[in-house]
C-alpha cells in the first residue's frame, strides 16, 4: 500500500482561515448586542456587627441616609437578605445564618442611620 500526503504551506492553510472568517454570518446581521443601562446608583455593602444573645441574634447596619420605609428585611430560611436604597445609594447584603430561628419575621429598629435586627432563636 501507498500512502501521500499533500504538503501545504502555513500561507495556505492562513489564507483557508481568513476565507472561513470572511464568510457573513447571520448573527451579525441581527440586531446589535444589547448593552447594559448604566445606574447612577452606587451599591454598597453596609458595615454589620453580629451579636449571639441567649435567645436571640442581633445584627447592626450602618445605613446612612435611609429612611424606615426604604429598607427591606427578609428571613428566608437561613439566608437572611437586607437591602436599602436612598436617592443616589443602594446598600445591599447577604447573609448566612447558622443558628436556629424561630419563625417569624426580623424586628427591625432604625435609629440614627443604623439599624438594629433581631431575630429569635427557636428554643
Amino acid at each position: 500500500m501507498e500512502y501521500s500526503f499533500g504538503t501545504r504551506t502555513l500561507s495556505e492553510a492562513s489564507g483557508e482561515e481568513r476565507a472561513a472568517h470572511e464568510q457573513p454570518s447571520t448573527r451579525s446581521q441581527a440586531r446589535p448586542p444589547r448593552a447594559a443601562k448604566k445606574s447612577s446608583l452606587e451599591v454598597l455593602e453596609p458595615v454589620t456587627d453580629i451579636f449571639d444573645e441567649l435567645d436571640e441574634i442581633v445584627l447592626l447596619f450602618e445605613l446612612f441616609g435611609v429612611e424606615r420605609k426604604a429598607i427591606r428585611c427578609i428571613l428566608d430560611g437561613d439566608i437572611l437578605l437586607l437591602e436599602a436604597k436612598t436617592e443616589d445609594r443602594l446598600y445591599r447584603k447577604e447573609m448566612l445564618i447558622e443558628e436556629k430561628l424561630a419563625a417569624g419575621s426580623p424586628r427591625l429598629n432604625l435609629r440614627n442611620g443604623v439599624l438594629e435586627v433581631r431575630l429569635s432563636k427557636a428554643t
